[in-house]
């Protein structure tokens, strides 16, 4: 059990900032594809 959490917890370190990184480049090239369309 003690090896389980010592691996989840730098997987976690790494596997947040990707998802969120992931996140924030779909939302700025959704939030660019629509403003883009509303300023044509």
């Amino acid at each position: 059990m003690v090896k389980s959490d010592f691996l989840l917890t730098p997987y976690q370190i790494i596997i947040l900032p990707c998802i969120t990184l992931v996140f924030w480049s779909l939302f700025l090239i959704v939030f660019r594809s629509n403003g883009k369309c509303n300023y044509l």
